[in-house]
C-alpha cells in the first residue's frame, strides 16, 4: 500500500484542474473597459480576473467583487456584488454589470480583451499599462 500512494500522488497533481483563471493572457491584469456591445464608453469602468477565480473592478461609481467559476477562456460570472454609492452614472453602471454577469467566453485579440455572453453582447478592454488608450476592435468603423 505505502508503494502505491506516491503514484497515486503523482497523479491527481499531474490532472489536477487548472485555476479558474489561469490563463496569463487574462488573468492577473487590470482590464479598462473600452466598449460595450460595439458602442464606446464614456464612463471608465475596470476588470480584474485574479488567478484564484476572484474577479474585482471599478464600475462607473462602485467597486465590484465577484467569483468566476469556469476554466478560461469560459466565464461563468457568480455573486457579482457591488460597494453602494450614488453618482450621476449610475445607468452606466447598471448597464455594464448586466452586460458583465452575461457574459461566457474571454478572448485576446490584439492586446484587447473581449468578453462574449450567450446573447452575443461584446464588452471590450484594453490593458491598464498601455500607454494610450487604442482604438475599439469591436467598433463600427467610421467611413
Amino acid at each position: 500500500m505505502t508503494r502505491i500512494l506516491p503514484l497515486v500522488v503523482a497523479l491527481a497533481l499531474t490532472t489536477a484542474p487548472a485555476l479558474a483563471n489561469g490563463d496569463p493572457q487574462i488573468a492577473g491584469t487590470e482590464w479598462i473597459l473600452l466598449a460595450i456591445d460595439g458602442t464606446s464608453v464614456t464612463s471608465p469602468a475596470t476588470l480584474t480576473l485574479g488567478d484564484d477565480g476572484q474577479v474585482s473592478g471599478q464600475a462607473p461609481c462602485n467597486r465590484y467583487f465577484g467569483t468566476n467559476t469556469a476554466t478560461l477562456p469560459a466565464l461563468a460570472l457568480e455573486a457579482i456584488g457591488a460597494t453602494r454609492m450614488a453618482c450621476p452614472e449610475l445607468d452606466a453602471e447598471a448597464d455594464y454589470l448586466t452586460a458583465l454577469q452575461g457574459v461566457t467566453a474571454a478572448e485576446v485579440q490584439e492586446g484587447h480583451l473581449i468578453l462574449t455572453g450567450a446573447d452575443g453582447r461584446k464588452i471590450e478592454f484594453y490593458r491598464a499599462d498601455t500607454e494610450d488608450a487604442p482604438l475599439c476592435l469591436s467598433c463600427p468603423k467610421a467611413e
